[in-house]
């Protein structure tokens, strides 16, 4: 979770935290649902319970597989360079 809020201002760090929390609460719930529609509608129609589960499988990799391609399309930030320790400010 710390590198979701690595590009963020402390300022923002408190909208960024609720924003991840709603989108962890409503996408878990969501894809629950999508993957039991398709368990149901694989049931409905394969001819045995084996089929409908390893067909339900493949759409459990391949909707997994999304993000990870998601992934590749995020920028990469430029890396800073390393706090010198005599210029580090002093904690509060």
């Amino acid at each position: 979770m710390t590198l979701a809020f690595t590009s963020l201002t402390p300022a923002q760090t408190p909208r960024g935290s609720a924003a991840f929390s709603v989108v962890q609460r409503v996408g878990a719930p969501f894809g629950v649902a999508v993957i039991a529609v398709v368990l149901q509608s694989s049931l409905a129609g394969a001819g045995s319970m084996t089929t409908a589960f390893a067909h339900t499988f493949w759409w459990i990799v391949g909707l997994s597989a999304l993000p990870l391609l998601v992934v590749l399309l995020v920028p990469r930030s430029a890396k800073s360079a390393p706090l010198d320790p005599r210029t580090r400010p002093s904690p509060r």
